[in-house]
């Protein structure tokens, strides 16, 4: 499509909202559904692979640890290596948690492969999770997700501006099917993939979160990820523990952090810098730990549950966060398909049994609120390491069921962040999407060789375009600000009109000067 009929286009639609958000609507719902049918053959797929290497274990080494049966293991984990290296060579985009390159497509920096990554990352991702590597399914169901939304916007021939909108309602989506968490994906991409609260990205998300949970339901049932029901609800008296477990998860994260952001230069060491030898190392450290501690594997659902219900030693719960600990970093620095958000939030509750532990030997908790402090620690040390405090105590709701425990989590969850903010730590996704940049050449530096697209805004509070005149302000040179909606009031942006914080700005510009935009509207970035 020519670039003026593009803008063209894209003008009408903004022109006519009630027509737009309804399409729009219409549009998240069939992307929910569609993404819900992945994701729900995703997570049978992750089961039946995880049932599958329990068999063959059990087969290999149904005669004892024999030096043969230790051979026919190591030629199994080689198998898998090397089909692992295979599947990343096929498609580079679908590497990792496939959340930094969702944020990069939003923004519009990156152009993803839609069908390519869908069949790699689905197929990499049961076989990365399935053989046992602490990595887990939530990035990946987002990106799968997103790139099912983008694969609708093709279908339909959609604007760019469009695209995205069902890029994040996509993205939605899918953490709303592998999670049954319908609102936590909602918020994640408002909150986390798009720093924006506007109307028009509300519907999309909204619909295709609500389509999508509903489909995994139907499939695979109502079922939270964790059981955490009949909890008791903690004492006013008691609440010194929750900011207290905020802070700890707070200090605690932001090292975690610092490790997932910088294990990858493990890989760069030595032989390691082999992929089928890394992968292999990464695949038998793996292997060896999960024939002590079998829980450690995965994702790790069933050693948090383990935890909550049974009493361990304080020895035996830092045995546990260690195992955990440490075969994250090493999953994740491999840069295979597989994500963070389950191992992150299974070594926040890790950590707060610790903090239980400690706790109630020390006389200060009572033994009966174990399983609360656990859960708040989930929200905080998630919190201290995406920097998302509202999505964290959303999603923690939701998940665990404990929908009675919103204070306290919302509590936890500012506290770690304030711990985080004192560091200026940065973010987990968006320092990834700020190396994935350097380390590709999505952005040109010749302008002519770029298509300019429609950039969606909000002005904050504060920020340098707050309060003050089109004309006065020093927008970007290749920028044009082509529309301005105030609640439902439609504006023609002229050089007289002043902006107000809470406007949405509607902007014709290049990928190259986002981030010049966002700073000069006071986004986060």
């Amino acid at each position: 499509m020519d670039a003026r009929l593009r803008v063209l286009t894209t003008y009408k639609l903004l022109n006519n909202a009630r027509y737009f958000r309804l399409r729009l609507c219409i549009e998240g719902i069939a992307t929910g559904i569609a993404a819900g049918v992945v994701i729900s053959a995703f997570r049978l797929a992750l089961i039946h692979a995880g049932g599958l290497r329990q068999s063959l274990q059990n087969y290999v080494f149904s005669g004892g640890v024999t030096p043969a049966a230790i051979a026919l293991w190591c030629a199994a984990l080689l198998a898998i290596a090397v089909i692992l290296v295979w599947l990343k060579k096929a498609e580079p985009q679908a590497a990792g948690s496939g959340i930094p390159q969702v944020k990069g497509a939003i923004a519009g920096v990156f152009k993803l492969r839609w069908l390519r990554i869908l069949l790699v990352k689905f197929a990499a991702c049961t076989v990365a999770v399935g053989s046992g590597l602490s990595l887990g399914r939530a990035g990946p169901s987002i990106q799968m997700g997103a790139v099912t939304g983008q694969g609708l916007s093709r279908f339909l021939a959609r604007p760019r501006v469009e695209e995205r909108y069902l890029l994040s309602g996509g993205a939605a989506a899918g953490l709303a099917a592998v999670f049954n968490a319908p609102l936590a994906g909602v918020i994640f991409v408002l909150e986390e993939l798009n720093h924006n609260f506007s109307g028009l990205l509300l519907f999309p998300a909204l619909s295709a979160s609500l389509a999508a949970t509903l489909v995994s339901r139907i499939i695979l049932g109502r079922d939270t990820v964790f059981d955490f029901s009949g909890l008791p609800l903690m004492q006013f008296a008691d609440y010194w523990a929750i900011p207290a477990a905020g802070v700890i998860c707070g200090v605690l994260g932001l090292w975690f952090n610092a490790g997932l952001l910088n294990s990858g230069r493990l890989y760069k060491l030595g032989f390691l810098k082999n992929a089928y030898l890394s992968n292999f190392v990464l695949l038998a450290v793996t292997a060896a730990v999960g024939f002590y501690l079998p829980e450690a594997l995965g994702g790790g659902d069933d050693l948090l549950t383990d935890i909550t219900l049974n009493s361990y030693p304080l020895t035996v719960l830092l045995l546990f966060l260690a195992a955990k600990v440490v075969l994250t970093l090493l999953a994740f620095g491999s840069g295979l398909p597989g994500g963070a958000f389950i191992p992150t939030l299974v070594t926040g509750g890790l950590v707060g049994s610790v903090i239980a532990a400690v706790f109630t030997q020390a006389g200060l908790l009572g033994a009966a609120y174990k399983a609360n402090i656990i859960i708040i620690s989930m929200a905080a040390f998630f919190t201290a390491s995406v920097r998302t405090p509202i999505t964290a105590t959303v999603l923690v709701m939701e998940m665990t069921g404990s929908f009675l425990h919103l204070l306290p989590l919302a509590l936890a969850s500012l506290a770690a962040f304030a711990t985080t903010e004192l560091w200026r730590a940065k973010p987990l996704y968006g320092e990834l999407l700020l190396r994935l940049l350097q380390n590709t050449k999505t952005l040109e530096a010749n302008h002519a060789e770029q298509e300019r697209n429609i950039i969606e805004l909000t002005v904050d509070t504060g920020s340098a375009a707050d309060g003050r005149l089109v004309r006065e302000i020093s927008w970007p040179r290749h920028t044009l600000l082509v529309d301005v909606k105030r609640g439902d009031e439609e504006l023609i942006p002229e050089g007289n009109t002043r902006l107000h914080s809470g406007d949405t700005l509607y902007i014709l510009g290049y990928a190259t000067e986002i981030r010049e935009l966002e700073k000069l509207v006071g986004k986060e970035v």
